[in-house]
């Protein structure tokens, strides 16, 4: 088989590791997933063992040690709600919850201009850190 091809004869392969027909019948049905469309990857779940995602893990790490007076979170508008719900439920402030305001894949503004839009209507002038919200640490 290719290199690029995903399976070869010594059955179904992922990436350069081959599962074995144990670990594909662990799988979860097709349809296990179905709630989680639509959600921002930020907010899916962080590990198969618990309901905290991605961003909560986040959260709890930046709330726990106080390093920062501010944090603020932008998103589309399509995906507003999610974190708003999430914003609410986690002690995050509501209105750290910038809308960017856009609705498609082709308007969105990328995280420069994310950036400059906090700047520009939260008047921030100190120092800042920013971090992909679908971005995992240990």
């Amino acid at each position: 088989a290719s290199r690029g091809d995903l399976r070869d004869s010594r059955g179904p392969r992922l990436g350069a590791r081959r599962l074995s027909t144990t670990s594909l019948a662990q799988l979860p049905p097709s349809n296990h997933f179905e709630q989680l469309k639509g959600v921002p990857k930020a907010l899916l779940p962080a590990s198969q063992y618990g309901v905290q995602s991605i961003l909560g893990r986040w959260w709890e790490e930046v709330n726990t040690r106080k390093l920062f007076s501010e944090v603020f979170l932008v998103t589309n508008a399509n995906k507003y709600k999610y974190y708003e719900r999430w914003a609410t439920a986690n002690d995050f402030p509501v209105e750290n919850i910038i809308n960017d305001g856009t609705t498609t894949y082709d308007s969105r503004m990328g995280s420069v201009a994310d950036l400059e839009l906090v700047l520009r209507t939260k008047k921030h002038d100190t120092d800042i850190m920013v971090v992909a919200g679908d971005m995992l640490f240990s």
